[in-house]
């Protein structure tokens, strides 16, 4: 294993020391291990495999950053309508909204809308999680 050596703000060491206490890791490298293991395999380039997949999209929008970064999720939401068989929106405060969306479709559609959600300016997070069947 190769050793990497990273700067980070005292405010995000002091995240990092809260989510091993709660979530059990032990140690911060195991942690930073397992949030970039999921960094990659949200960002990977799907077209290889290009299987239907079923996935839940999350995305966080802010509207004190950009007023109609919600409206444009939506709509992009829409413009995938052969995939999108669910969309719930909710506020979270008067700044925050969530959408939650259920996509099934090929991998490079799913990967392509996440990819234009995430470039609407307003937009905090977008987070793919494909469900798997057991």
């Amino acid at each position: 294993m190769v050793i990497m050596t990273i700067s980070l703000p005292d405010e995000m060491i002091k995240q990092l020391d809260q989510f091993m206490s709660r979530y059990g890791y032990s140690s911060k490298s195991e942690l930073v291990r397992d949030a970039l293991r999921h960094y990659i395999l949200d960002r990977i380039d799907y077209t290889e495999q290009d299987e239907e997949i079923t996935t839940i999209v999350t995305a966080i929008t802010s509207r004190e950053i950009k007023y109609d970064a919600d409206e444009k999720i939506i709509q992009t939401a829409h413009h995938y309508s052969d995939i999108v068989k669910v969309i719930q929106h909710y506020k979270i405060n008067d700044d925050l909204c969530i959408n939650i969306i259920l996509a099934i479709g090929k991998k490079s559609q799913i990967v392509e809308m996440v990819r234009n959600m995430r470039r609407i300016k307003g937009t905090l997070n977008v987070w793919m999680h494909t469900v798997r069947y057991v």
